[in-house]
């Protein structure tokens, strides 16, 4: 039995939903050898309230088992810069059965849009590459170059490459481009220093059948993309569950006995809602992670990325544009050896290297804007 939540990711999903649960096209691929007269059940179920009446189809297309296995890494692809550049998606094909060569190999890179849906980022001339074929245990590297306008809108854009082969079913790998004002990224559980935080944290769950963790996000920015790796690493883990804000809304769930690992990803709306509704302090806001599952068992949370991102031209930053930054900006005025990362302290808000009248009718822009 399999088991979809909204809002959250399964080992199954090719695509989560997005916080708001619209409701797209949810592949999932699992490879099965049925017996004759073997019955298989597929559960699909809403973690949250929603419509009624969510139309669901199944299907199956019969495989030949071929011998030949396809991975792809990384998966999913994350690309991440400022307006005004080129990112590449580079993505590494391999045969991993050391048995038997992948023939017509072939990779499509599909329409890369806005999260939630709107823009499009402007793609290479060529979206499909053929490959040809992959020998027995090697590899291959594909690759396109993505260009973010001067003029395209912050935020998340999401889409995928798929690759075929003779061999084996078509695989399907998430792409992520994030256009982002900032670097700033958050990857370490309790804390922001390097010495007392920690790239993992296991939890062991109480009488209550809870365990709490935290991560520190710097006051003034908002998250952009959030991804967070969960394992079972304990053997009679049942039916765990993840709450950020912990605020009783779970963003990922599984049913089941859980023996594995996971990739959450897009839960970036749980932070951005407890960023919200909770006042930071002068450093920012701890923002909390609950898991519930069964008493006494472990669950590791294994590693967790929060891409952030703040107002253009809040160069402190505070979560606003007020004298403070128009202070900034004169102190840095005319300066013409700006460059990343900081970009003369966010007052270069073209990335030109100088910060001059432009940037000043940019900065004039977005005058006296709030986040939240």
């Amino acid at each position: 039995m399999y088991t979809i939540y909204c809002g959250g990711a399964s080992i199954l999903s090719a695509k989560s939903y997005e916080d708001s649960c619209k409701y797209e096209t949810l592949l999932m691929e699992t490879a099965l050898e049925p017996s004759e007269g073997e019955t298989y059940t597929v559960e699909i179920a809403l973690l949250s309230p929603g419509p009624q009446d969510v139309p669901v189809s199944l299907f199956y297309e019969p495989m030949k088992k071929s011998g030949a296995i396809m991975t792809a890494f990384p998966s999913p692809i994350i690309i991440d810069g400022h307006k005004g550049t080129a990112q590449s998606v580079l993505l590494r094909l391999a045969e991993a059965s050391g048995q038997k060569a992948l023939t017509d190999v072939n990779a499509t890179l599909s329409v890369i849009e806005q999260w939630g849906g709107g823009a499009e980022l402007p793609l290479p001339g060529d979206v499909n590459q053929v490959i040809g074929d992959i020998p027995a245990g090697e590899q291959h590297y594909v690759a396109w170059e993505v260009n973010y306008p001067a003029g395209v809108e912050l935020g998340k854009y999401t889409g995928t490459v798929t690759v075929s082969s003779s061999q084996t079913a078509d695989l399907t790998i998430p792409v992520v481009a994030l256009v982002r004002h900032s670097t700033e990224t958050v990857s370490l559980y309790e804390g922001s220093d390097p010495n007392l935080g920690t790239i993992q944290k296991s939890l062991t769950l109480g009488p209550d059948g809870k365990a709490e963790t935290w991560v520190h996000v710097p006051r003034g920015y908002h998250v952009v993309h959030a991804t967070m790796g969960v394992v079972g690493t304990s053997a009679n883990l049942q039916n765990p569950s993840m709450d950020i804000g912990a605020d009783g809304s779970l963003e990922w769930a599984f049913l089941g006995k859980f023996q594995l690992g996971v990739l959450v990803n897009n839960i970036e709306g749980a932070f951005n809602e407890y960023l919200e509704e909770h006042t930071p302090d002068t450093n920012g806001v701890d923002v909390p992670i609950r898991v519930v599952a069964n008493t006494g068992e472990t669950v590791l949370l294994n590693g967790i990325q929060l891409y952030l991102d703040s107002i253009p031209g809040d160069s402190e930053p505070d979560g606003d544009v007020d004298g403070a930054d128009l202070d900034e900006l004169a102190s840095s005025w005319l300066r013409a050896d700006c460059n990343e990362p900081t970009w003369c302290h966010g007052c270069d808000l073209n990335r030109d290297g100088v910060v001059d009248f432009d940037d000043f009718a940019d900065f004039g822009a977005v005058w006296f804007e709030t986040w939240p």
